[in-house]
């Protein structure tokens, strides 16, 4: 089966810059290890975007699934965006999906 590489950029504050609640990372790695069997967290980045006219500044940490391409892990995580866009406040949770051959 193929393999595909989802990447989902985490916030570590809130939009008004005061930091997110403890855990809640750690929540979302449980949940798709429950879901899709592993992840990787990598370590703390800093991203720059704007919206609505207003630039913000995030400290991020990237959450890296490695799975196989099938329409279950798709379907998980379509309904995981909607789901953290609430849980870390944000006006969007950014999530890229590409091929990946594992060597």
């Amino acid at each position: 089966m193929n393999k595909v590489r989802y990447e989902i950029t985490l916030p570590l504050t809130l939009n008004d810059g005061s930091p997110q609640p403890p855990g809640l990372i750690e929540w979302t790695a449980d949940e798709i290890v429950a879901a899709v069997g592993g992840c990787s967290v990598d370590g703390e980045s800093v991203g720059f975007w704007k919206f609505d006219g207003v630039v913000y500044k995030d400290r991020n940490r990237r959450v890296l699934i490695d799975t196989d391409d099938s329409m279950s892990t798709s379907d998980f995580i379509s309904q995981l965006k909607a789901v953290l866009k609430l849980r870390f406040q944000q006006h969007e949770i950014y999530i890229v999906r590409y091929p990946i051959e594992v060597v």
